[in-house]
């Protein structure tokens, strides 16, 4: 895999893509047609959204597992790893993905890769929940599901970030639609919000 596209079907609406030679990283979404560039290394150190709302984990998972088993993932070999309280597999790079895409994943997820592409994550969680106040304990979470994996032909047009939309000004402006940005500032804490637009070198 020369190339990376997450297109996000949550709230924020985003997609990203970031291809070989160079890696940049481009974000935008298509209703507001607004976009943001940014170099691997600088996408690496800002990533997406603050700690503040994602908590970075832990980049290897291989240390908290008390099992490991190899299984296929599709039509891929791919790695179970278990513990008590967890479940996690993952497609280890190999021939299938370059470490570029390994480092994107990374950055935007703040997930554990194990130096791979991740496919399941789950997890008993203990704890309230900080927002809602609720107990948790025992209580599953899910960090990582993958309905499916297939080896398939893909355009290369995949990759290629769109033209003709404006810069904005941060990866804020970008994730929050107009509807939203215009509704609160009060989110502008869990972006890094305070940086200029960016464009490849």
């Amino acid at each position: 895999m020369q190339g990376i596209r997450i297109d996000n079907r949550g709230r924020m609406h985003f997609s990203l893509v970031a291809a070989a030679p160079k890696w940049d990283v481009t974000i935008y979404r298509t209703d507001d047609k607004t976009c943001v560039h940014e170099t691997l290394d600088q996408f690496k150190a800002t990533g997406v959204v603050t700690e503040l709302l994602v908590k970075k984990q832990a980049r290897s998972f291989e240390k908290l597992a008390k099992d490991k088993t190899d299984i296929k993932i599709g039509p891929l070999p791919g790695r179970r790893l278990t513990n008590a309280r967890a479940l996690y597999e993952y497609i280890p790079l190999g021939k299938y993905a370059a470490p570029q895409a390994e480092d994107v994943i990374y950055t935007v997820y703040k997930l554990p890769t194990n130096g791979g592409i991740p496919t399941k994550y789950l997890k008993r969680i203990n704890g309230t929940d900080w927002l809602s106040g609720v107990k948790r304990d025992g209580s599953a979470k899910t960090y990582i599901t993958t309905q499916s994996v297939d080896m398939t032909k893909i355009s290369p047009d995949l990759f290629v970030p769109p033209s003709g939309y404006r810069v904005a000004k941060s990866v804020q402006e970008v994730l929050l639609s107009k509807d939203n940005r215009d509704a609160s500032g009060d989110l502008d804490v869990f972006f890094d919000s305070n940086k200029s637009p960016r464009k490849p070198q």
